[in-house]
């Protein structure tokens, strides 16, 4: 390009200044605001003063929780103009947040005062907290009829909607012909009903009340020594057994020495040791909705759905001699209320002997807060009082030949000679969300 052109071009080229003069942590009105932990969604106010004529635009760039997103087509305000953002996080820890005014310097070409950064500190609570109860009736129906063949027995299991860590239960009723048994290994109770032969449809119903709480805890809660481990209580042990396949098992035992090369016990702290595990699992995976569930197909691919997100940090976490547990359960559709079964989802609860079960969620870290370099969503669990859960675990056993992989939903076997039955069955759960009572 010869010096005429260049001169041209410059001359072209609007002649302005853009700054940054303020940025803060707001509510949607642009007023200074506070958050305590699990509030949001969080606000950020990044006000720009601008000199220059002409018409023209330019772009912001905000980075939020290592959540990245480019405001574009904004016009140079005559003077000053704030700007109120928002990328939807709830607060869930020290959350840093940066922005740049005309990031690829179209129209400020001296790159004076174009950046902002901060860092957003959310108050927490002296320990840990339940709050903001959501109330949900539920009705779970499923029904089957035999449409061919002769089934020596029939079993068929469904869990229940019970109390858990988050939520409890105020009333629950179920239909007078099943019964309530424990599944193993995961301990988790199932509504049954066992046939010795089926010669007519067959149906299990129960409706329930459950009350639903969001959680957070004060991060110093959880920094206990390695010794409050050595006594577990006699309730939480079995959550340190590891279940799976034996390559799944296998590929989680490659995969825990290469995050731990030497024993997190020597050097660590417990809460250190699962952050580093919970960060592990998020840098490892890619969260595709037909992922892998299972470790050894997760960590040969690199890609999983909630499931496998679970069981690998899950199993990383057990293998330092910490409980955790899975939860299976429905979540609400952006905060209008869990509608099942399309919403079905399964996060993780590692247990902490200064405050007991703590809910995590490592797939809803990675996809909602994509890029973030420390444990979001670890100390607090938005939007978790949107979530019913109804088991624990991802294996079952009902009957010795009646086992499966997760438990969210009815499950049913047979046993028989010969060719197998065919059985047709249907499933109407409906969740509503209801006014306190």
């Amino acid at each position: 390009m010869n010096a005429l052109c260049l001169l041209a071009w410059a001359l072209a080229v609007p002649d302005w200044d853009l700054r940054i003069v303020e940025m803060v942590v707001c509510d949607k009105a642009g007023v200074k605001q506070t958050y305590a932990l699990g509030e949001g969604p969080v606000y950020l106010c990044v006000k720009v003063a601008a000199q220059g004529s002409g018409d023209a635009v330019f772009e912001l760039d905000v980075e939020f929780a290592g959540r990245k997103h480019r405001y574009t087509d904004r016009r140079p305000p005559r003077g000053t103009e704030s700007y109120i953002l928002t990328l939807g996080l709830a607060a869930h820890g020290a959350m840093p947040f940066r922005a740049e005014v005309d990031p690829d310097q179209k129209l400020d070409k001296k790159r004076s005062n174009n950046v902002a950064e901060g860092v957003l500190d959310p108050t927490t609570p002296v320990e840990s907290e339940w709050f903001a109860p959501r109330e949900y009736d539920i009705v779970d129906h499923w029904e089957g009829e035999l449409v061919s063949g002769t089934p020596e027995k029939f079993v068929v299991a469904t869990p229940i909607f019970g109390s858990m860590s988050h939520q409890t239960v105020e009333s629950w009723t179920k239909d007078a012909v099943s019964a309530i048994e424990y599944v193993a290994p995961d301990r988790s109770p199932a509504l049954t009903l066992r046939l010795a032969t089926v010669a007519a449809p067959v149906s299990i119903e129960q409706k329930a009340h459950v009350v639903a709480r969001n959680y957070r805890v004060n991060p110093a809660a959880l920094n206990v020594p390695w010794a409050a481990y050595d006594a577990l209580p006699y309730d939480v042990r079995p959550w340190l057994t590891q279940t799976g396949s034996e390559e799944d098992l296998e590929a989680l035992d490659k995969f825990y020495k290469a995050t731990f090369p030497v024993s997190p016990r020597e050097g660590s702290s417990p809460l250190a040791a699962t952050v580093k595990a919970y960060m592990a699992t998020l840098t490892a995976l890619e969260y595709q909705a037909d992922g892998h569930g299972a470790p050894m197909p997760t960590l040969r691919d690199g890609v999983a759905r909630c499931e496998g997100y679970a069981e690998l940090y899950a199993g990383l976490v057990r293998k330092m001699g910490i409980p955790a547990r899975i939860v299976n359960g429905f979540v609400a559709d952006e905060g209008q209320g869990p509608k099942a079964p399309k919403d079905s989802h399964s996060w993780v609860e590692v247990w902490f002997p200064s405050v007991g079960w703590v809910p995590q969620d490592p797939s809803f870290a990675d996809t909602a807060a994509e890029g973030a370099t420390y444990p979001c969503f670890f100390y607090v669990l938005p939007g978790l009082n949107e979530r019913v859960a109804v088991s624990y675990g991802v294996n079952y056993r009902v009957d010795d030949g009646a086992e499966g992989y997760g438990l969210i939903g009815p499950s049913h076997w047979m046993a028989y000679k010969g060719a197998p039955p065919k059985f047709k069955a249907s499933r109407t759960l409906t969740i509503e969300t209801t006014p306190p009572r």
